[in-house]
């Protein structure tokens, strides 16, 4: 009797397996989605963060170009100037935040505050080991291209 139950269970069994299958199938896709977006959200989160923006050395050599181009070379319009002077606080400001130094040079009107506190802030830059004269460069000769 038992012979002849066997081809009848294992007909049922395929059937639930079949019926089983897409239902399984829809609740374990959404938790494994799930689950590799937590596994992937905690190794983000373990993984340090690097600095954000150019190195500091990029940064110094650019400071250092547009003050050569400042002192040595000032444009002959103020719209040229004014786009030089916004450029080289820009630099400074950038080069500040990644040394951990307090700079506020953009925040101020353009005039004689903001002149007064880019001097600060590059004294800070120096201070901080950054040169901002071009190495190797005497002052009454003009900077090189």
């Amino acid at each position: 009797m038992a012979v002849a139950l066997q081809p009848l269970l294992n007909g049922a069994l395929w059937l639930i397996l079949v019926m089983a299958l897409p239902c399984l199938l829809l609740c374990a896709v959404p938790l494994a989605v799930r689950l590799f977006n937590t596994l992937r959200a905690r190794r983000a989160a373990r993984q340090p963060e690097g600095p954000q923006g150019p190195p500091v050395g990029k940064l110094a050599a650019d400071l250092r170009r547009l003050r050569a181009e400042l002192v040595y070379r000032r444009p002959t319009s103020n719209v040229g100037l004014t786009a030089l002077m916004q450029a080289y606080d820009e630099v400074l400001e950038a080069i500040c935040a990644r040394l951990g130094l307090p700079a506020h040079v953009r925040e101020l009107p353009i005039g004689l505050d903001r002149d007064i506190e880019r001097l600060r802030t590059e004294a800070a830059v120096q201070e901080a080991g950054i040169p901002l004269e071009i190495p190797g460069h005497r002052h009454d000769r003009p900077a090189p291209p």
